[in-house]
Parts: C-alpha cells; structure tokens; sequence
C-alpha cells in the first residue's frame, strides 16, 4: 500500500473524469488525510448532461455523489466564478477559483515578430456547432460586399478541427475563398499562429451555462496580445476576463452591428499599420501563479 510506506501529505483530485474524485473519497475514508479536489468543469450542470439519456436513478446517483464529495472534501476549487456559484447551490458552500492559465515562456516572441500580411482571423482548437459564431458570418459577408478592399485582404484561418455546420454557414455567406483550414499542428506551432495574427476569434458555447464557461484558449490569446474578437454573453465570465485585462470586445451571440462595428474598426487599424492591443493585469493568469495558488 503506497500510502502506508510512503509519507504524504495532502490528497489532490482533479476531474473530469469525476471518477477520480470518488477514488479520492474511498481513499480518504481509510486514511486522515487533507482532501482538495478540483473541478476543472461542471458535473451535474455540464452543458451535455442532460444529452446523456440518464435514468432517473442514475441521475439520482451523480447528483448523490457529486454533493458528498463537495461537502466531504476538505477544500474544492473550480475555474470560474458561475461555476462555483452552481456548486455552492448543491452543497451550501463555495468553491475557492483558481481560473485555467497560460505559460509566458511560450510567449515569449509575442510582439516580436512580423504580423500576418492578410487581414487574418485566427481561431485555434476544435470549432464545433454549439460555437458556429453565426453573428461573425452575417458580418464579414455584408463587409465584403460593401468595403472596397476587404474582401483582397480578408483571411479566416482555423487551426485544428472544425463542425461541418461550421463549413456550411462559412459557404453559406459566400465566405469559403477567404477560408483556410489548417488543421492540426504541434502546439509551439500554433502559438506562433496567435502571435502573428491580426484577430483572434473566441467564439463561446451558446448553452444553457455559457455564464461560467472560459475556454483554456483565451489565456493563450491573451499571452499572445494580439485583439480578441469574442462571441458570447457580455456578462459571464469569460467576458469579465476579457475586460479586466482590456485584451479585446465580446458582442452577444446575434449582435451584428455591433461586431461589424468593431471588425471595420479593426480593418481601418490594419491598413494603418496600427492594429494593436494594449492589455494589462493579466500576470496573475500563468500557471507560475496559479500554482502558487493551488499550493
């Protein structure tokens, strides 16, 4: 038994999967040890879980376990703001947040290098249909049919996979000659893509808790300080992050004007050679000081 000849101090969960968490309570049944487990997502309020056709007696159960393992634990932490607010709902006690993060040393170039010759909005990571950025396809179609040059200079690059009902909307708005699929590529590889973008596109999952949803991406583009075009809720908590460290805009999910607004903005700085972003208070988010956290 490791526990028995081994000295340790403190007992760390991390989920999903939540199956660690009940391997941790089992463990702390039969050893007086501190207990932190983590949620770095929801359990019973992640956006898919009533898409998983549960019995009423296996919903019972998740529920069941899910509030004994937050009230057993010692500590709990969770990523956002919304979710520890949820979880405090089931249990009667609130989560401490430590947000996800990013690692400077991978930005090391950031600012440093030349910028994308096109008009380029980059998006990074899986795409799927729950964040077809609907607004941005209504927006770039009436912008290209009305700014004289914008079409030339326009580029939607996606980095790894992408919904077909992505495809669909980007052929639907006349937009598929300025689409450029780059697949997936190793990670430094894709740091670079941020750090020499124009744009960096945040699209949000447009779900029943999209409040307490914030994608590890947007740490990364804010360590890669280059203007984040966010689709989502103004008020949840990716938008508080994206404000506090004044990193880019977010518009609601079928605001056009406004995201068209801003884009135009954003073409008339990259023709002037002046398309920048001046952000700031985002130190605390490096895992370096996460972890401190954490500890």
């Amino acid at each position: 038994n490791y526990l028995k000849n081994n000295k340790v101090d403190a007992l760390v969960s991390t989920g999903p999967p939540h199956s660690t968490h009940m391997i941790a309570l089992n463990v702390i049944k039969k050893n007086k040890l501190p207990w932190l487990a983590d949620f770095r997502d929801p359990w019973t309020n992640i956006d898919f879980y009533n898409k998983l056709m549960l019995s009423n007696w296996a919903d019972r159960k998740h529920k069941r376990l899910e509030k004994e393992i937050l009230t057993t634990a010692n500590e709990v932490v969770t990523v956002s703001w919304s979710w520890a607010t949820d979880f405090e709902k089931i249990c009667g006690r609130k989560p401490i947040v430590i947000t996800n993060g990013y690692d400077p040393a991978d930005f090391i170039d950031a600012g440093k290098i030349a910028l994308d010759e096109k008009f380029t909005i980059v998006h990074a990571g899986s795409l799927n249909e729950d964040r077809n950025p609907y607004a941005l396809w209504d927006a770039l179609q009436e912008l290209c049919n009305e700014q004289e040059g914008f079409k030339h200079a326009l580029e939607i690059k996606f980095i790894g996979q992408v919904a077909q009902n992505v495809i669909h909307s980007i052929e639907k708005n006349q937009l598929t000659s300025y689409f450029k699929s780059v697949g997936s590529i190793p990670h430094q590889q894709v740091i670079t893509h941020l750090i020499k973008a124009q744009l960096l596109l945040l699209p949000l999952n447009n779900t029943p808790n999209i409040d307490g949803i914030i994608p590890g991406k947007l740490y990364e583009y804010i360590g890669a300080k280059r203007p984040i075009v966010a689709i989502g809720k103004p008020t949840g908590d990716s938008a508080k992050i994206i404000q506090e460290t004044q990193s880019g805009t977010i518009t609601d999910f079928d605001a056009v004007a406004p995201l068209k607004e801003i884009l135009l903005r954003h073409y008339e700085a990259y023709k002037n050679n002046t398309l920048q972003v001046n952000s700031g208070h985002y130190e605390k988010y490096s895992r370096k000081v996460l972890a401190g956290e954490i500890a």
